[in-house]
C-alpha cells in the first residue's frame, strides 16, 4: 500500500520494485557499472520504449534505497514541434528548352488595306483586228455656197448664189472689184468660226484661172458676213470679177 501511495500507477510501482531487485543483484555481482546498466533497463521497462541511441550524455540522478544507492537516467522525450521555414535558396540553372507546342488557331481577318496605284499597261494582245463597223449616215457642212460672179450686184441678195449647191447662206454682195460679202443664218458666227474657200472653174468667165482667199478680219463686211477675195491667176495678184468660188463652213 505504501508503494501505491508513492508512485500512483501499480505497473510503475512494480517496474520500480523490479529495478531495485536488479540493482541489488548488480551491486553484488558487477559493481557500479552493472548497476548503471540495470537502471537503464529498468527505466525502459517502466515507460515501455527503448532508450535513445543518440550520443548526447543522458541526465541522471541517484536514488538511495535502504543501504543501497541506485542511479537513474532520463531518456529522450517526444519529438518537438517543427521549426520555421528557412530562406529561399538561389535560383538554379535554367533547364533546356521544351518541345514546340501545337500550332494555334487562325486569328480574325484584318481590315482591308488601301488600293494601290495602277500597274503599267501590259503588252498588246496578239488578237486580230476587229471587223469594220457599219457606215455612218452622210454628214453635211453647216453652211456652203457656190458663187457665180457674173450675177452678183452691190446690193445684198440671193442673186449670184447657185441655189442647188448652196445651204444656209442667204445673200451675197460685191463691195468692190473681186471683194464679196456673204451672209449666213443660224448659229454660225463669222467672227469666231473659219470657213474654207476655193476657186470654181465651172462658173468663172471662159479662160479665167480662178483663185479665192478668205479674209478672216472681214474689213469690208458686216458682223454676220464672211468676206472672200477672188483673183484671176492670169492677171497676177489683181482682184477680178470674173473668178467664181465656193465657200464651206464645217
Amino acid at each position: 500500500m505504501s508503494h501505491h501511495r508513492r508512485y500512483g500507477n501499480p505497473l510503475t510501482a512494480l517496474a520500480i520494485m523490479a529495478t531495485l531487485a536488479l540493482a541489488v543483484a548488480a551491486l553484488a555481482g558487477g559493481g557500479h557499472s552493472g548497476l548503471h546498466s540495470m537502471a537503464t533497463a529498468a527505466t525502459v521497462a517502466a515507460v515501455g520504449r527503448p532508450a535513445p541511441t543518440h550520443s548526447a550524455q543522458p541526465r541522471c540522478q541517484t536514488v538511495h534505497t535502504g543501504r543501497r544507492t541506485v542511479r537513474q537516467c532520463e531518456i529522450a522525450g517526444p519529438r518537438g514541434p517543427r521549426g520555421p521555414r528557412g530562406l529561399t535558396g538561389a535560383s538554379g540553372v535554367r533547364g533546356p528548352r521544351g518541345f514546340l507546342g501545337p500550332r494555334g488557331g487562325s486569328g480574325p481577318r484584318g481590315r482591308r488595306g488601301t488600293t494601290g496605284a495602277p500597274g503599267p499597261a501590259g503588252p498588246a494582245g496578239p488578237g486580230p483586228a476587229g471587223a469594220p463597223g457599219p457606215q455612218g449616215p452622210p454628214g453635211s457642212a453647216r453652211a456652203y455656197a457656190v458663187v457665180d460672179p457674173t450675177t452678183v450686184t452691190p446690193i445684198a441678195s440671193a442673186t449670184g448664189l447657185v441655189a442647188a449647191q448652196s445651204l444656209n447662206f442667204t445673200t451675197v454682195r460685191r463691195v468692190s472689184t473681186g471683194v464679196y460679202c456673204l451672209a449666213v443664218t443660224g448659229t454660225i458666227n463669222p467672227g469666231a468660226e473659219p470657213a474654207a474657200v476655193s476657186g470654181d472653174l465651172g462658173n468663172s468667165t471662159t479662160g479665167s484661172v480662178p483663185l479665192a482667199d478668205l479674209n478672216a478680219k472681214r474689213t469690208d463686211c458686216q458682223a454676220n458676213e464672211f468676206e472672200v477675195q477672188a483673183y484671176d491667176a492670169r492677171a497676177g495678184t489683181s482682184l477680178s470679177n470674173t473668178a467664181a468660188f465656193t465657200i464651206v463652213v464645217p
